[in-house]
Order: C-alpha cells, then sequence, then structure tokens
C-alpha cells in the first residue's frame, strides 16, 4: 500500500549511502511547519497512523488524526526513533499541547 511504500522509500534512501546527519541537519534548521508539510514527515506520519490502526493511541478514536512528537530529541531522524512518535486524535493532541 502507498503507506508502506512511502516509509520503504525512504528507508531504501538511507541504506544507499546517503549522509544521515546531514539530512537531520537540513530537517533541524528548517522551519517547523514547513518540515510538517515534507514527504518524509507525511511518509512517517503515515506509517505511525498506520501501524496505530488509524486510531488515537490514547482514546481509541478515529478520525482527525495526527502524528505527535513525544520527544524532539530524534527530530530529523524519526526513521530511527518511531517510538519517540504518537498518533492522536485531535482533541488529546490539544490537551496535550495545553500540559506543555
Amino acid at each position: 500500500d502507498f503507506v508502506c511504500q512511502s516509509y520503504n522509500n525512504i528507508s531504501y534512501l538511507y541504506d544507499y549511502g546517503i549522509d544521515t546527519s546531514e539530512v537531520e541537519r537540513h530537517i533541524r534548521d528548517m522551519n517547523y511547519y514547513d518540515f510538517l508539510d515534507t514527504p518524509y514527515w507525511k511518509a512517517i506520519s503515515r506509517s505511525i497512523k498506520h501501524a496505530a490502526g488509524y486510531k488515537c493511541s490514547l482514546c481509541g478514536k478515529n478520525g482527525n488524526l495526527r502524528t505527535h512528537h513525544r520527544d524532539y530529541t530524534h527530530h530529523g531522524s524519526e526513521l530511527y526513533h518511531r517510538k519517540d512518535l504518537i498518533c492522536l486524535c485531535d482533541d488529546c493532541h490539544k490537551r496535550f499541547h495545553d500540559k506543555e
């Protein structure tokens, strides 16, 4: 399916000598909202939603889902740190950000 294909395409690039530190630096230097519109993030986000069964990992709702960074330590190398990400519905995502 498209989700797996996109994710595998990114993995494939890393397997063939892409300088991951350069990719990470470029992503970290980007405006965060521009980052959210990249094919890289879209593929990662779709894979997290797919793994969660397209349901919020906290309340179980489906629809209006977001992929949320639990931690930004590995921003730019999310492909290898999927545990830093979680699938949340809009309501849970807003509540989570209200706590920060």
